[in-house]
């Protein structure tokens, strides 16, 4: 009948709460880095397939025209547009 003796509790130790936040830390600084290592991937290939298009369109214009003016006027705007 003496029931406020015994000494347990329901709660949680702060070195228990600690150790629980240290490791939702980590587990959340490994997700934001893949994260942004994925961001870094699909900007990357987006930036190489906008490369490839414009490598493309040159080579289809470069096959469409057997003008030799044309050829170098279609090179130069290429130059001029990745310039930027």
């Amino acid at each position: 009948m003496n029931a406020e003796c015994t000494p347990q509790s329901g709660g949680f130790t702060l070195l228990e709460v600690v150790v629980a936040l240290a490791i939702a830390a980590v587990a959340l600084v490994g997700l934001f880095q893949a994260g942004s290592g994925g961001l870094f991937a699909v900007d990357t290939a987006a930036r190489a397939q906008e490369a490839i298009q414009r490598a493309q369109s040159h080579l289809a214009a470069l096959g469409r025209s057997t003008d030799r003016s044309v050829v170098l006027k279609t090179l130069r705007l290429g130059a001029a547009r990745s310039g930027d």
